[in-house]
């Protein structure tokens, strides 16, 4: 049965963005992920579609997950991802059609999304518009050097139906020139986010107890639940540190995974479990409900390019602490506005975890200067003037473009 919810997906597979008041500079077809599942992808175009670029230009949003295959998951999954291959074409063959684009703006991740993308790119290049591939997630280096000869001749030649590949981190920049794609077909155009009025601090004072602690602490962990994210080694620093301070409380939310039910267990079997709180999937609202009741913010990845969450608590004041992987290192200076430590490394996390929670002074510092930086280089007041600059470049410079390949 189709309930309201699939209804309202269905009618909402193609979604005009608000229109320009003056004339439009040009017309931009977008292929994303939009709400309800919470993740990288998600936020970033929800704040690329609420900036400034529909000053400037028409804009018509192609939900990349046609068919609602976020619902599902294990063999159900791996069936309506197939499904949604032929029904997202579909979709994307008729915006064309109907649109008449002069800008494909694609968002993508590796694996068997990239391949996905690959093939909206070729139906684009079909209607002569020019093609951006948006590269999100830490995950594409690994996938593509873990690749066989011929996969990576393969991944190279998906790569070159793309006019521009757009990196969101200075390290995805470098992925790219890496595996060989010409350094003027690749565009830097780091992760932003909006930024909050005030900060988590505007509202809080500095009283400690005994042990340095102000009051209950709250520790959250806001990413995917796998373990890629780290999240074993931050339930076995949640173990560690409840035992030696009571006042402190876990939290973990985020998408669930297969890895999920060994953390519940992981989790039940401690017998303090009651300060470990697993809350799982939210929405848009909930995810800056958690932000501003916590007071530490983790994320101890394995792999990670320039992560949403951590640029969402920044922007909020939370003191975070990271793993050292992809682009983290160029967000955060370790002691300067955040924590860094190595991945997979369980002692190090609970000593830094350990540092941050008895020390309100050190959190009070280092979520101020986190912020500060965010304002600075990741607002996307900034960002959507590039990108803006961007998209007319490209405009302007259509005809040339039309026959450009990667190589």
């Amino acid at each position: 049965m189709r309930t309201h919810a699939d209804a309202q997906h269905a009618q909402d597979i193609c979604v005009p963005v608000r229109q320009p008041h003056a004339k439009a500079l040009g017309k931009v077809l977008h292929v994303a992920t939009l709400p309800p599942p919470i993740g990288g992808m998600t936020t970033y175009f929800k704040g690329l579609i609420e900036s400034g670029i529909a000053e400037k230009f028409q804009q018509l949003v192609v939900r990349s997950d046609v068919v609602n295959k976020y619902r599902y998951r294990g063999l159900k999954r791996f069936i309506m991802n197939l499904l949604n291959v032929p029904a997202l074409c579909g979709a994307l063959i008729v915006s064309l059609i109907r649109y008449r684009p002069d800008i494909v703006h694609i968002q993508s991740n590796s694996g068997a999304g990239f391949f996905e993308k690959t093939l909206l790119a070729f139906f684009s290049r079909l209607f002569a518009c020019v093609v951006l591939l948006h590269m999100h997630g830490g995950g594409f280096r690994h996938y593509y050097q873990s690749s066989s000869k011929i996969m990576q001749w393969f991944i190279r030649r998906c790569i070159s139906l793309n006019h521009f590949i757009i990196a969101p981190s200075q390290a995805m920049h470098n992925t790219f020139l890496d595996i060989g794609v010409s350094p003027e077909r690749v565009k830097l155009l780091e992760n932003a986010v909006n930024v909050p009025p005030e900060s988590i601090w505007d509202h809080r004072g500095i009283g400690t107890d005994g042990n340095g602690l102000t009051g209950d602490v709250t520790v959250l962990f806001f990413n995917s639940i796998t373990r890629a994210k780290g999240i074993f080694e931050f339930v076995d620093a949640a173990v560690r540190i409840s035992r030696e301070l009571p006042r402190v409380f876990f939290r973990i939310a985020g998408i669930e995974s297969p890895d999920t039910i060994m953390v519940k267990k992981q989790i039940q079997e401690y017998s303090h479990s009651f300060r470990i709180h697993l809350i799982g999937p939210l929405t848009e609202a909930e995810k800056y409900n958690e932000l501003q009741k916590a007071d530490i913010y983790v994320l101890p990845s394995h792999i990670e390019d320039l992560p949403y969450g951590l640029l969402d608590a920044m922007a909020l004041g939370l003191p975070c602490i990271a793993s050292a992987v992809g682009a983290v290192p160029s967000l955060i200076e370790d002691g300067k506005n955040g924590l860094l430590v190595p991945p997979r490394d369980t002692v190090l996390l609970t000593e830094a975890i350990r540092r941050a929670v008895t020390d309100p002074l050190l959190r009070r510092r280092l979520g101020i200067a986190g912020r500060a930086l965010i304002q600075k280089r990741y607002s996307w007041q900034q960002r959507s003037e590039q990108i803006k600059e961007f998209y007319q470049s490209i405009i302007e410079n259509a005809s040339e473009l039309s026959s450009i390949t990667l190589h």
